[in-house]
């Protein structure tokens, strides 16, 4: 049987050290499914940039996953309660380790590293990899669903009431309370302090400054005085079927758990941040460097009280890829230059997305408008970016909303409509379209574009003025 490859997904300023644990939980995920052992995905790491590629059908296996792990509310809200005892728990065992490594020792540094290791095991799992395969797909089921009932019952004219009642999330995340916070006058201090960790979600994380937290003051609250249905309104709307009517009372939890889910692995790997910054004094070698070696060679670095320099600047300056190591559930490094039967299933890949020149996506908020094209990779790219410009990313993150607040319009490659985008569209007004697959490789800043949300389209333009 050959096997059809396909891009995944593609996420900037990463670090190796993650990849090869994200990538295990990935496997496991995979092999579950499929019963088999085969080599079934693989990821290229270059400039701090990750792109996994695999050859299963992802909205199968979270259909496949739907029911076991999301039966229910109930089960959702267990999986939050458990989630808060996972980081009462690790804030104990990072405080334990932060008092008893005094002096740098090896082998404590190992044994430090492997009660990381065990903890960040169901946070990896559960919440991170497994969550994201299935809601990924759940919401484009409940986007069908959805639009499907409003159309069968004639709902038009209350569309936009309807959407916003279905995706109100159950409880306020993280950002939104730092939000909230804000508004409010809370010391600045405090809030840096407490809400530091919403900027990491690798291991070798990257460290909050005051401006990024002072700019997500002053956010447009109007949802908050609208009207919304409740879930027993939404059904005598609708008029469900009770297949639909599990899609229609989950989503709130659902909608909530994505990005608490994502609050969550944060505030995990925040916690754990001392133990890489003692890890990386201990061997002399500067953080960020870290992040181009795996979990294992950073063990054996440590065994050996000894860190391979040469192997970190080769994957500075040059591609890897990471993969199945045999029939083992254990991930492989290779280092370049990249065997050519991955380079034809990426070159492969590339083509057939260059090849495909219309832009269409998902509408997650309705409207039109013109502007010019800013690409943002990362949060480093947010300072050059000018009110009135159209945001386009291949996702968007928590630390990406200072520019979202100035921008006209928001254009992502991945997501649906309870992605990070999407949410923060609707709350502000702002068009937007996800789920487009090829923005950021068919545009460049400064292209002047059209984004007209009502269709789900964008189009290039020749030079207009920007409304």
């Amino acid at each position: 049987m050959i096997k059809k490859w396909h891009k995944l997904i593609t996420r900037e300023g990463v670090d190796l050290t993650t990849i090869s644990l994200i990538d295990e939980a990935f496997y496991d995920l995979f092999w579950d499914y499929t019963k088999t052992k085969d080599e079934l995905m693989f990821t290229t790491f270059n400039n701090r940039t990750l792109t996994h590629y695999i050859c299963v059908d992802d909205s199968k296996v979270a259909r496949h996953n739907y029911k076991k792990y999301f039966k229910n509310p109930d089960a959702i809200k267990k999986y939050y309660s458990d989630g808060l005892e996972i980081l009462k728990k690790n804030k104990n065992d990072a405080k334990f380790w932060q008092k008893s490594l005094g002096k740098l020792d090896s082998q404590k540094l190992l044994d430090a590293l492997d009660v990381f290791c065990n903890n960040y095991q169901p946070v990896n799992y559960l919440y991170s990899i497994k969550s994201f395969f299935i809601i990924e797909s759940w919401q484009a089921d409940l986007d069908e669903i959805v639009s499907r009932l409003i159309k069968k019952n004639k709902l038009e004219n209350q569309k936009t009431q309807i959407i916003n009642s279905i995706y109100r999330p159950w409880k306020k995340t993280a950002l939104i309370k730092l939000q909230d916070k804000l508004n409010r006058g809370v010391n600045l201090n405090k809030l840096i302090k407490d809400y530091q960790f919403l900027r990491s979600w690798t291991i070798i994380r990257n460290r909050p400054n005051e401006s990024w937290i002072t700019n997500l003051g002053g956010n447009n609250n109007s949802l908050e005085v609208e009207k919304y249905y409740s879930t027993k309104q939404l059904v005598s709307l609708l008029k469900p079927n009770e297949e639909e009517k599990y899609f229609i009372e989950l989503a709130p939890y659902i909608i909530f758990f994505k990005d608490w889910r994502d609050d969550l692995r944060r505030e995990f790997v925040y916690i754990w941040s001392f133990l890489f910054d003692e890890i990386s004094e201990f061997l002399k070698l500067d953080r960020n460097d870290l992040g181009y070696l795996t979990i294992e060679e950073i063990k054996k670095s440590l065994l050996n009280n000894k860190v391979d320099n040469n192997l970190i600047d080769l994957r500075k300056n040059n591609p890897c890829l990471v993969t199945i190591n045999g029939e083992r559930l254990e991930m492989k490094v290779i280092d370049s230059p990249i065997p050519q039967r991955y380079q034809e299933i990426i070159n492969n890949i590339s083509k057939t997305d260059v090849n495909n020149q219309e832009i269409k996506g998902t509408i997650a908020q309705t409207g039109i408008a013109r502007g010019q094209v800013r690409i943002i990779n990362s949060f480093h790219d947010i300072k050059k970016f000018k009110a009135g410009e159209i945001l386009v990313a291949n996702t968007t993150h928590p630390n990406y909303l200072p520019a979202m607040k100035i921008a006209s319009a928001f254009v992502t490659n991945e997501g649906g409509v309870i992605c990070h985008a999407a949410i923060v569209a609707r709350e502000l007004k702002k068009p937007c379209i996800v789920g487009t697959k090829i923005a950021t490789k068919l545009l460049q800043d400064g292209d002047s574009i059209e984004v007209n949300a009502n269709v789900g389209v964008i189009t290039k333009l020749k030079d207009v003025p920007t409304r």
